[in-house]
C-alpha cells in the first residue's frame, strides 16, 4: 500500500473530469452548429444544376473548421487523460505541465472565436437566403464565450491544485531519490522525458491530421504519411520509454534519431504547404484565399516541433545520466509496491 496522501489527488481528478465534460460539451455544441449550417447551405443549392461542383466548394470551405473542431475535442479528451495519468503515477512534473496546456487551451479558445467570426462572414456571403445560424448569435455564441470563461476560471484553480499536489507527491520523489540531490536531478530529467513522450504523441498525430486534411497531398502520399505517422506514434514513445527506463543506449539513440527525423518531416511539410500556396496564388491571380488553415496548421506544427526538440535534448540528457542510480531506485520502488522489499533488520544487542 502506498504511503502518499490522496485527498488533493481526488479533488483534482473530480475537478478535471467536470471541467473536461463541460469543455467537451461546449466544443461539441459549436461543432454541431457548424454542421447544421453546412447542411442548411447545401440545401439552398440543392436544385442548382451545378450542385455537384457547389457541394465540393462548400465541403472545401468547411473542412478547416471541421478539422480543428475535431482535434480540439480530442485535445480535451487528452487533457483529462494526461492529468489522470500524472496523478495516478504521482508525476508532479506532468501535473505542472498541464498548467501550460491549460493556457494553450485557453488561448486556442479565444483564437477559435475569431476563426469562427471570419468563417461566418464567408458563409453569409455564400447564402442565397439569410440563415440565423450564420449570424453567430444565440447558443452558438454562448458556447464559444462559455468555453473561454470556463478555461479562464479553471486555469488558476488548477494552478492551486498543482501546488497542493506538489506537497502530496513531494515525499515520493524524496523517497525514491533517498534525499540525494544529484539523483533527484536525474529523476526530474527522466520525468520530463516521459512528459515529452506523451505530449509528443498527441501533437505529432494532430499535425499529421492537419497536414493530410488541410494541405495538398497525393493519394499515395496520404497512405504513406498515415501509416508512417501511426507507426511513429506507437514505436517512438516505446523506444524512448524503455530506453530510459532500462538505461539502454541503443534504444535511446534510435529514439533520438527518430525525433530528428520527425523534426525534418515537420519542416518539410510546412515548406511544401506554403510553397504550394504561393504557386497557387501565382497561378490563380486575384483569387481570394482566406487562409483559415494557416493558424491551426502552424500552431500544431510549431508545438510539435518544440516538443520533439525537447525530446532530442532530454533523450541525450537521460543517456548521460545512465549509471547514476535511477534504474536501481525505480526498481526498488516497484519492489516496495509489490511488497517484495525486505525490511532491514537491526541487531539491538550490538
Amino acid at each position: 500500500m502506498d504511503d502518499v496522501t490522496v485527498f488533493w489527488s481526488k479533488v483534482t481528478l473530480v475537478a478535471i473530469i467536470i471541467a473536461g465534460v463541460l469543455a467537451f460539451g461546449c466544443e461539441a455544441w459549436i461543432m454541431i452548429n457548424d454542421s447544421w449550417l453546412k447542411a442548411h447551405l447545401m440545401a439552398q443549392y440543392k436544385t442548382n444544376v451545378h450542385f455537384k461542383e457547389i457541394e465540393q466548394i462548400i465541403n472545401d470551405g468547411f473542412i478547416v473548421a471541421e478539422t480543428y473542431h475535431a482535434i480540439y475535442l480530442a485535445g480535451f479528451l487528452f487533457w483529462v487523460i494526461v492529468t489522470w495519468d500524472g496523478i495516478m503515477h504521482k508525476n508532479v512534473i506532468q501535473v505542472i505541465s498541464v498548467n501550460v496546456y491549460n493556457i494553450g487551451l485557453l488561448v486556442y479558445s479565444i483564437l477559435q472565436m475569431q476563426q469562427i467570426k471570419s468563417h461566418m462572414e464567408d458563409v453569409r456571403e455564400a447564402l442565397v437566403e439569410a440563415d440565423r445560424l450564420a449570424d453567430n448569435t444565440g447558443l452558438f455564441l454562448v458556447a464559444q464565450i462559455l468555453l473561454i470563461v470556463l478555461l479562464g476560471l479553471f486555469t488558476p484553480v488548477f494552478a492551486f491544485l498543482t501546488y497542493k499536489l506538489y506537497g502530496e507527491f513531494g515525499w515520493r520523489q524524496y523517497r525514491i531519490s533517498s534525499g540525494n540531490p544529484a539523483l533527484e536531478k536525474v529523476f526530474i530529467a527522466y520525468h520530463i522525458l516521459l512528459l515529452v513522450l506523451k505530449f509528443g504523441v498527441f501533437f505529432m498525430l494532430a499535425f499529421v491530421v492537419f497536414n493530410l486534411v488541410l494541405t495538398q497531398v497525393t493519394r499515395n502520399g496520404a497512405i504513406i504519411i498515415s501509416a508512417a505517422g501511426l507507426a511513429v506514434a506507437i514505436i517512438l514513445p516505446l523506444l524512448g520509454f524503455y530506453g530510459a527506463r532500462r538505461e539502454n543506449k541503443i534504444l535511446s539513440s534510435i529514439f533520438v534519431l527518430g525525433c530528428l527525423g520527425c523534426l525534418s518531416f515537420i519542416a518539410e511539410r510546412v515548406y511544401r504547404a506554403f510553397s504550394r500556396e504561393r504557386a497557387h496564388v501565382d497561378k490563380e491571380a486575384g483569387e481570394h484565399d482566406t487562409g483559415d488553415w494557416k493558424l491551426p496548421f502552424m500552431m500544431y506544427a510549431a508545438t510539435a516541433f518544440i516538443i520533439l526538440l525537447c525530446g532530442v535534448v532530454y533523450g541525450v540528457v537521460c543517456m548521460l545520466n545512465y549509471g547514476k542510480g535511477l534504474k536501481d531506485a525505480l526498481d526498488g520502488e516497484e519492489k516496495r509496491k509489490r511488497g517484495e522489499m525486505q525490511a532491514v533488520v537491526h541487531d539491538l544487542d550490538d
